[in-house]
């Protein structure tokens, strides 16, 4: 992830911070039935979305806990 990305999920609100590790965890759903499914052809963008909730997850909680 880039340091605009991560500077970009740190100007976020709460809210907004909350929806988006939402819509990366459904991401993460509707890739995993398309895989089982074999419509995905790239299978490394999995560890990417994983990485992608992990940062959003800490500065959910450096920010707001």
């Amino acid at each position: 992830m880039k340091k605009k990305e991560k500077s970009a999920l740190r100007a976020m609100s709460q809210v907004e911070l909350a929806k988006h590790i939402s819509s990366l965890e459904s991401e993460i759903v509707r890739g995993l039935l398309d895989r089982v499914t074999n419509q995905i052809k790239n299978v490394h963008t999995f560890g990417n979305k994983r990485k992608e909730i992990a940062v959003a997850k800490t500065i959910f909680r450096e920010n707001f806990l």
